[in-house]
Order: structure tokens, then sequence, then C-alpha cells
């Protein structure tokens, strides 16, 4: 049985697991770190400061760690033990960063609660790294081994539910930096 917790902020309510970072993952997890990882290898160098907005299991901080780079956490559940333990809806860094990370922490938040709180931490970095996941529920997914055509793929998704809520369009005055990957299909102007 799953665990959540919750923190109200401003007549919001945060509901969050606590027990999923104690299983082992699945195969989709670790692809999306992979993903994860392959996109940060194009700027993050050692050396660099990062703040890691929702760590989870912590494989990202560590992976970043192993190679050198600073890598501060900020979590919501006090008991995934953060460097920093806040909600993001309303955490202001105390210091720069070369790059925030938040991958799958946004989709927790409402629309306009995410919008304050990106415009913020834009402040305080060179890159905010974000990542959402796709709205979509998979019915069948394949991946066939042939000799002679070697790999084919094939799935069928369909939309968990409509995406009301406009695009993210932040001032790109500013060298921003945002990178959205696993982006939600469905999504309209």
């Amino acid at each position: 049985m799953e665990i959540l917790k919750e923190e109200t902020l401003d007549n919001v309510k945060y509901t969050y697991a606590t027990d999923w970072i104690n299983n082992l993952e699945k195969k989709e997890h670790w692809l999306l770190y992979r993903e994860q990882q392959s996109i940060l290898r194009e700027f993050v160098k050692k050396g660099d400061n990062v703040l890691e907005i929702g760590p989870g299991t912590g494989f990202c901080c560590n992976y970043l760690r192993g190679k050198g780079i600073k890598v501060t956490t900020l979590d919501i559940d006090k008991d995934k033990n953060p460097d920093i333990h806040a909600n993001v809806v309303t955490f202001t860094p105390e210091q720069q960063y070369d790059h925030i990370l938040a991958f799958e922490i946004f989709e927790h938040i409402p629309f306009d609660k995410c919008i304050e709180a990106m415009q913020r931490l834009k402040q305080f970095c060179k890159n905010l790294v974000i990542s959402i996941p796709f709205n979509e529920v998979r019915l069948i997914e394949a991946n066939i081994s042939l000799p002679i055509i070697k790999n084919i793929s094939f799935g069928i998704y369909l939309p968990k539910h409509k995406i009301t809520e406009r695009k993210i369009n932040i001032d790109e005055s500013i060298n921003l930096g945002i990178l959205i990957f696993n982006p939600i299909k469905d999504a309209k102007d």
C-alpha cells in the first residue's frame, strides 16, 4: 500500500508519495534516468554547482556527484533526507547555481504556482532543466528483434485526460535554458 503525505500551503493541498523510493524500479524509470543524463551531458561539467529539486531515489544526484559535480538536493519530504527541506512553490535559493534540475516535479503543482516557481528559480541559474511525464496510458507496447530487419518497436497509447492549461511560456528575454523532454503530447496553445 502506497503511503501518502500531505502539505497545505496557501489553501492548496500538495500530496506526495514517500515509499516508492524503497522499491526496485521498472525499466521505464531507468530509461528516463538514461535520457536525463544524456541531456545533462551536453552542458553540465565537472565542478558545476547543481540544485536538484525532488531527488527521488537519489540516482541523479549520486551519479552527478560521482562525476565531480557539486549537487544540493531539495525536497518537500524531509524523510528523503534532502539537503534543503522546502516546497518548491515558495522556495527561493540563497545562492546562484549553474543548473537547477526538476525532473518529474512540476506536473504535481497547480499551473499558476508552477509558472511562479519557474520564474523565481530562473533568476538563480544559467539553466533551468525540467521534465514532465507523458500524459498517456500505454495499452500495448512491443519490441521485436528479427535477424534481417533488426528491431521493430510499436505501441498503442491513449491520452489520460485532456490538457486544459496553456503551454508554459516564460519570458525568454533572459537566457533561460529550459529543456522539456517527455513532452505532454496533447498540449494545446
